[in-house]
């Protein structure tokens, strides 16, 4: 409906202007002026109303729990994974990693679902470097075997810590991204 009220806007704003232009008497300025508004309008309404779904709004608050809502990213951040780090914190990348990738977390909205796929692979990756590259020991998990000295550690083992660390980046980076274009896309209110 809006496509038709802006197209026949624009076409009556061209038609009064033509006649206005070759002197036609009679007021058709106005009348231009007024079906160029209508179309103006339109336009903007049509470019500021809202594109997301109730799915999608409650799907954007499900993925803040997991990571924006818990403070995990700036952990993530500051983490060596040289150092322990705790089961809890690793458990939502498994969460996106075993699940997210189905349809039942996809976004409608097109910016989001961009975003979603490439926050997916990134913590996929991630989550699959720590637990390639980790032991659990306790409530942690760490690159350091039981019976190793932490004092003496092997290049290996340097190099485990250095691959999950490489994979944070990519992750912080596609987790911000979809905030970002969420918190445009006016995902984080409206629930519904």
């Amino acid at each position: 409906m809006l496509q038709i009220l802006r197209l026949g806007s624009a076409i009556l704003a061209v038609v009064f202007y033509g006649l206005w232009s070759y002197g036609v008497p009679g007021r058709f300025d106005a009348f231009a002026g007024f079906a160029g508004a209508v179309f103006v309008l339109t336009t903007v309404v049509e470019v500021r109303k809202p594109t997301l779904t109730p799915h999608d709004h409650r799907l954007f608050a499900e993925f803040k729990s997991l990571f924006a809502d818990s403070s995990l990213i700036p952990v993530f951040h500051s983490h060596d994974f040289l150092l322990p780090f705790q089961k809890a914190g690793v458990d939502p990348l498994y969460t996106v990693d075993a699940i997210w990738g189905d349809a039942a977390h996809s976004f409608n909205d097109k910016a989001l679902e961009g975003k979603r796929v490439a926050f997916v692979r990134a913590a996929s990756e991630l989550a699959q470097e720590i637990a390639r590259g980790t032991i659990p020991k306790d409530a942690y998990v760490t690159v350091i075997p039981r019976e190793m000295d932490p004092e003496n550690l092997p290049d290996w083992v340097k190099q485990d810590a250095q691959a999950i660390n490489a994979k944070v980046p990519a992750f912080i980076q596609a987790h911000e991204e979809l905030l970002r274009i969420g918190a445009q896309r006016g995902a984080d209110g409206g629930l519904s």
